[in-house]
């Protein structure tokens, strides 16, 4: 009924759900830390996220194109310099006086 792939297929979901249990149940215990610091957890996320897609992205892209470089180049210092001028100009006060 099920090949190799499946079953390697339903192990590693099986550990992935074992996985994430193990870190609900961390965070339940520890409440008062995990709202303290989940800024952080959701800074991490979104970091290897975003890290993994463009790591997948980017060698294909160079293939595709030779001069995805420049344009990987362009794009990282056009949201780059937004981002620091944008944190330059943002209150970082709840009660800005603006």
């Amino acid at each position: 009924m099920f090949t190799h792939t499946g079953i390697v297929v339903i192990s590693a979901s099986l550990v992935a759900c074992l996985v994430t249990m193990i870190g609900i149940l961390v965070i339940n215990k520890y409440e008062e830390w995990g709202s303290a610091n989940v800024v952080y957890f959701m800074s991490f996320a979104a970091g290897v996220l975003i890290s993994v897609s463009f790591l997948h992205l980017i060698p294909k892209s160079f293939a595709m194109n030779k001069e995805a470089p420049v344009f990987l180049l362009v794009g990282f210092f056009a949201l780059y310099l937004t981002n620091r001028f944008l944190t330059t100009y943002i209150c970082h006060e709840y009660d800005c006086a603006s």
